[in-house]
This record gives structure tokens, C-alpha cells and sequence, in this order.
């Protein structure tokens, strides 16, 4: 989920946005990074759905495209784990169930490729 992200630091503000969440922690990526080990703030900005407010600690910083960091949540709300959650749950499912449809669309021609091969 790509969802826009405020990253609260001792320095200030940082602008970013998630790039891989789930309900224990985050990818989010951002041109300045905070240093490791640091703890910050998130407000996490899904759509249709007040900002998830979230301290987290850095573990990591990498420099890499896009350039980010990858958090812990340390302390978080019981809704919003439950919606991160059910969130990242859903779109596993449809990203399983896409899965499933392209290989039965496939079996086919795999079948065929298979009798080809014997």
C-alpha cells in the first residue's frame, strides 16, 4: 500500500510515503532518513480512514532506489494493528486469488506442453 506518510523526528518533519506495511512495522520511503535506532513518529495517511497515528523505531536505513528506512512499531493502537492487518490480510488474498486465476488459465496450455515434452 502506498499510502503518505509524516515521519516525526527529533530534527523536524519528513515527508514520505509506505511502501510495504503490515501490522508489526514498515518500509516507508523518504529522501532524508532518520539515523537507526532512532524512535519517531508516523502518521499514516490511508484513504477513506482518519490517520493512523504510530511510534516506531528505526532499524534500518538504506540508500537504495527508492531511498527509505524500515521501522518496528514499538507502540500502536489496537484498532489500527487490527486495520494494518486486515488491510495487508485482503490484499494478500487477492493477490493469492490472482495467482490462482492465472494458473488455471494456464493449465491448458501447460498440459499441452507437457504431452509435447514426453
Amino acid at each position: 500500500m502506498k499510502w503518505p506518510v509524516t515521519i516525526q523526528t527529533s530534527q523536524g518533519l519528513i515527508e514520505g510515503e509506505s511502501r510495504n506495511l503490515g501490522a508489526g512495522g514498515a518500509y516507508i520511503y523518504c529522501d532524508q532518513t532518520p539515523k537507526r535506532g532512532e524512535l519517531i513518529g508516523l502518521i499514516i495517511k490511508p484513504p477513506d480512514r482518519p490517520s493512523l497515528q504510530i511510534s516506531a523505531e528505526v532499524l534500518w536505513k538504506g540508500k537504495v532506489v527508492p531511498p527509505g528506512i524500515g521501522v518496528r512499531f514499538v507502540e500502536i493502537s489496537e484498532d489500527d494493528c487490527q486495520f494494518l492487518y486486515n488491510v495487508v490480510s485482503n490484499h494478500l488474498k487477492v493477490s493469492l486469488d490472482n495467482l490462482i486465476n492465472i494458473l488455471t488459465l494456464l493449465t491448458p496450455t501447460l498440459e499441452k506442453s507437457a504431452l509435447l515434452l514426453d
